[in-house]
């Protein structure tokens, strides 16, 4: 291997930390809202990560692959044009453009999993982040809103 594309995979190492890291902060903002709802009974983010680990994994892969991939190693502009969409700027290759794309990234997901108006492929397979989680003593009941921004409001549905 060359070392100029060893040099190439570290960067896209650290840049995809970066990404992770932007991920992360939207991740904690989640288990922040349903950690401070009156009903949820988690009491701390790592409850909430436990619980929902493999949500979060489906969506970082989903997030990689359609966002991060595409912003590293493709033509943004022409991938936008493609949809008829005219993009002014481009996004810059550095640390905080990855993590600012990732906490984007994983905002857009949110949104587009819990819009009503969004394609019903995106609804069934992009899963959803639950704000509120009620436990009983034999079953464990997941609700989870649509745009709902107080999750308190949101568990009273």
């Amino acid at each position: 291997m060359s070392p100029w594309l060893a040099a190439h995979f570290e960067w896209d190492f650290v840049l995809w930390l970066c990404f992770f890291l932007g991920q992360s902060l939207f991740i904690l903002k989640r288990s922040a809202m349903a950690i401070r709802s009156k009903t949820n009974p988690l009491k701390t983010r790592r409850q909430y990560v436990y619980r929902n680990w493999d949500i979060l994994t489906i969506r970082i892969a989903i997030e990689t692959v359609l966002v991060y991939y595409p912003w590293r190693h493709g033509d943004l502009p022409a991938i936008f044009a493609h949809f008829g969409w005219s993009v002014p700027f481009t996004i810059p290759n550095g640390g905080f453009a990855a993590a600012g794309l990732g906490y984007l990234s994983d905002s857009a997901i949110d949104w587009l999993s819990t819009w009503s108006k969004a394609p019903m492929w995106i609804r069934e397979n992009v899963p959803q982040l639950p704000l509120v989680i009620q436990t009983t003593e034999q079953t464990t009941v997941v609700h989870t809103t649509t745009l709902d921004l107080n999750p308190d409001e949101g568990a009273k549905k």
